[in-house]
């Protein structure tokens, strides 16, 4: 940005204020659990839906064009994210709840992924459904920025794991911790068996 004086303005810096250093750190511990704990998330769900439902591994394997839809479907059905917190401005009253200005409101979004009035058989995880509108990377000025890079970044991992491991998924350990937003897996062990033929 050229300032009046002909001087550059470092585009951080728009109004001139600079982030202090609990913003500038704030920033960065949230880059790194959105651009590395969701994604990695995503992928762990990905392995767990895909070895939940034997025959999905070789129809994707069999059109890998379904391979971006099939992420879409492990968002909602999935998601990284179980919840999100917010902090209301203003009184309000959900479902017949009053709930005062400055509350803590938990917006379950495993739950809103799971609406039967804007999913068809919302409980069945479907590979091949249609991407719907789940709300698993937020919604509005809440949308995740990293949404694309995560799914591109899962999209490559899961056709490596399709090619590098033939036949259907087992998972043969696995390590869980629940969360306030719900389950976070600590340890997984992904097996296959290349001699059976799909």
């Amino acid at each position: 940005m050229v300032m009046p004086d002909g001087r550059c303005r470092p585009a951080g810096e728009p109004d001139g204020s600079r982030l202090t250093d609990d913003e500038l750190l704030d920033f960065c511990t949230l880059l790194l659990i959105n651009g590395h704990e969701t994604t990695k998330t995503l992928l762990v769900n990905a392995v767990l839906c895909l070895s939940a439902h034997p025959d999905a591994p070789a129809r994707l394997r069999a059109d890998p064009g379904l391979v971006p839809g099939a992420i879409e479907e492990v968002l909602r059905f999935l998601p990284p994210i179980g919840g999100t917190d917010r902090f209301t401005t203003g009184p309000a009253r959900i479902a017949g709840h009053t709930i005062d200005t400055g509350q803590r409101v938990i917006a379950m979004i495993v739950s809103a992924d799971r609406d039967s009035r804007v999913f068809t058989e919302p409980d069945r995880f479907r590979p091949d459904r249609a991407p719907g509108e789940h709300l698993s990377f937020g919604h509005g000025v809440h949308f995740c920025l990293g949404a694309h890079l995560a799914r591109h970044q899962v999209a490559i991992a899961v056709r490596a794991l399709l090619n590098r491991m033939p036949g259907p998924w087992s998972v043969s350990r696995i390590d869980t911790a629940r969360t306030p937003v719900g389950i976070d897996v600590l340890d997984l062990a992904l097996a296959t068996d290349p001699a059976v033929t799909e």
